[in-house]
């Protein structure tokens, strides 16, 4: 049972996702959200919550308000700070932003894998 704000809000996710080359199993990586309510926020069965909806946008680098279907709000969030990042978010962000452009979507996900399994190493070799 699809509700308008539930609409654009889904609208709005489909949006985002495809800009950032992400699937559904991608974004419920990120925020931890479970497949069968982010299928519903994607059908527009449901908006989510507030703090889902924080989850959401934070993954998608988007503006919350956007992101809930306000009209007028800019979609892109500010881009975060030096003081607001660790330093190697910040790094990865420079890193990002340099070379964005030249990246396929099949780049984007070699780097993302790669970084899990240099993480994964590091674990086991911690312990």
């Amino acid at each position: 049972m699809a509700d308008e704000k539930g609409s654009v809000t889904a609208q709005r996710l489909q949006q985002a996702m495809a800009a950032r080359h992400l699937r559904q199993a991608d974004l419920c990586r990120a925020t931890g959200i479970p497949k069968s309510a982010m299928c519903q926020y994607l059908k527009g069965d449901f908006s989510p919550k507030a703090g889902r909806l924080r989850l959401l946008a934070k993954a998608l680098c988007v503006n919350e308000a956007w992101l809930s279907g306000y009209e007028g709000a800019p979609m892109h969030a500010p881009a975060p700070s030096g003081e607001e990042l660790d330093p190697l978010a910040a790094e990865l962000f420079s890193a990002y932003m340099e070379t964005k452009g030249a990246l396929s979507a099949d780049d984007i996900q070699d780097v993302a894998l790669f970084m899990r399994l240099l993480a994964r190493r590091r674990r086991q070799q911690n312990g």
